[in-house]
């Protein structure tokens, strides 16, 4: 298996949520870890895949409380604080961040290597998904508070638009990573 197939495995894992119960049947660590062992193999081709492992790694053990959620529901958003606590809150806001910068790194490294072979493609494909991924991503961290403190009762209405959006730019980021396989033909064998 390659790098950059077990890092769109991890991310894969990470966007899918299976729950039994309350527990996460595809647990988010695990995912990470699969990204941070793919980086790892990466890291001597550029330093933004060195750079990735450190969110990549802090992730791996902020998920381990997403494992089990005791107040998990089959709803696409509920909110509500005194179910999640502002301790989950915090948390989110930490690894959306983190998250945030992991896919930084991680597309200007593609980048990098794309700008390094000359692969004009490749470049503006993970400039596009980098800019429509943090573009997305940062709207929806910044209206969510604002919605929770005005109107908590539309937080639904009113981010769901944004919550399809983020998917789809989870989704453009793991056809980066496959479209980096195919362009880089990497030769690390993990």
């Amino acid at each position: 298996m390659y790098a950059y197939r077990r890092m769109f495995q991890g991310f894969l894992i990470i966007l899918l949520d299976f729950r039994f119960q309350q527990f996460d049947m595809l647990p988010d660590f695990i995912g990470y870890g699969m990204i941070f062992y793919g980086l790892q193999q990466l890291a001597g081709q550029d330093d933004f895949f060195n750079k990735a492992k450190i969110p990549a790694g802090l992730l791996i053990f902020l998920s381990l409380p997403d494992f089990y959620q005791a107040n998990a529901t089959n709803g696409l958003v509920e909110f509500n604080m005194s179910t999640i606590g502002w301790f989950y809150v915090a948390l989110g806001v930490i690894q959306s961040i983190l998250i945030l910068v992991l896919v930084y790194y991680l597309s200007h490294g593609i980048l990098n290597l794309a700008e390094n072979r000359g692969l004009e493609r490749l470049i503006h494909s993970a400039r596009f998904r980098w800019n429509w991924f943090f573009g997305i991503n940062a709207v929806l961290m910044g209206v969510t508070p604002f919605v929770m403190n005005i109107a908590p009762g539309l937080l639904n209405v009113l981010t769901i638009p944004f919550i399809v959006l983020a998917l789809v730019s989870f989704v453009l980021v793991l056809g980066l990573l496959s479209v980096a396989h195919k362009e880089l033909g990497e030769d690390v064998q993990v």
